[in-house]
């Protein structure tokens, strides 16, 4: 079945319910992180960590975005996921939901590679999902601010997130390797926003069950 095909499905369950993939994300994220208590040599196979990447450890650019330090740091990220998640699924489907997601963990962990940073977390790719989430609200094709609105938007993301976090915790921390994905929310801010560049949510989407779209947004033939 087609990205297409899939996404012009019928309408799934209610607007207010996890649907699938979602559940999936946050099963695999929560059961890893119950099973890194018991084995912690799951973590540290999973980390993002970029001497071993450059080794050829390549998987980690991925799996660094399904563990967490502990069960407090995925339930966390799982909570920041959940609302962005419910709504792009319902609104544009579970492909492009889980294009956007997995495409996030890239994306973060490709920037923590390139920056030399040890991490690991969801958050990077949950950081795609709410720069693609806001510039889909704010700066919808066909309007003005779809012109410059996304850069902005993306700017505005990355100056607030890292100033707020410089105030809380100070800079030494932020700085500080605690392998949580600090540097990773870069990562997933520059994919989120590239997904939005590509048209990956269709202004023209409204739920699963609206005409069909063909991959990455574009409309269907007449």
């Amino acid at each position: 079945m087609s990205m297409g095909d899939e996404l012009g499905g019928a309408p799934g369950p209610k607007r207010g319910r996890p649907r699938p993939f979602t559940l999936i994300v946050i099963a695999v994220n929560l059961g890893l992180a119950l099973i890194a208590v018991v084995i912690p040599s799951v973590r540290n196979l999973c980390l993002m960590d970029p001497s071993a990447v450059w080794h050829g450890q390549v998987w980690r650019v991925f799996t660094h975005a399904w563990v967490h330090q502990g069960i407090v740091h995925a339930l966390g990220n799982m909570a920041a996921f959940l609302p962005f998640a419910m709504y792009i699924e319902y609104r544009w489907g579970r492909a492009r939901l889980a294009t956007a997601y997995l495409l996030g963990c890239l994306g973060s962990g490709a920037f923590l590679l390139i920056t030399g940073q040890r991490a690991l977390g969801a958050s990077g790719a949950v950081a795609a999902l709410m720069m693609l989430w806001l510039a889909s609200v704010l700066c919808p094709k066909g309007k003005r601010w779809y012109v410059l609105g996304p850069e902005i938007t993306l700017g505005v993301l990355v100056g607030v997130f890292y100033i707020a976090k410089m105030v809380l915790w100070d800079i030494t921390h932020l700085l500080a390797d605690d392998q949580i994905s600090h540097w990773g929310h870069i990562g997933g801010f520059l994919t989120g926003y590239g997904l939005f560049r590509l048209n990956l949510l269709p202004a023209s989407r409204s739920h699963p069950g609206a005409a069909q779209s063909g991959p990455l947004g574009t409309d269907p033939a007449p």
